[in-house]
């Protein structure tokens, strides 16, 4: 079982992995946003990407265990995990 920082990394990799697919960039910007909405949907088109259903449970699972979601932080200028109730 992974813990909640390997879920929080697993999750980073493969949102960048999707942002990588759909437009060739490591984080697009507003990635979390897009994701959330497609992870929550259940998958669909992103960008030049598809993200399957597989992937969209995938992203739902990984943010439930590690309790957040990743985003863009200006601050760090690099991605950052995000509690669930920010």
């Amino acid at each position: 079982m992974t813990t909640d920082a390997e879920a929080a990394e697993t999750l980073r990799l493969l949102m960048s992995e999707i942002s990588e697919r759909a437009y060739s960039a490591g984080w697009m910007m507003e990635l979390e946003f897009a994701l959330w909405k497609l992870a929550l949907r259940g998958g669909g088109r992103y960008g030049a990407a598809v993200v399957s259903a597989e992937e969209a449970a995938t992203l739902r699972t990984l943010a439930e265990r590690c309790g957040g979601w990743i985003a863009w932080s200006s601050e760090a200028v690099d991605e950052a995990w995000v509690p669930r109730d920010e």
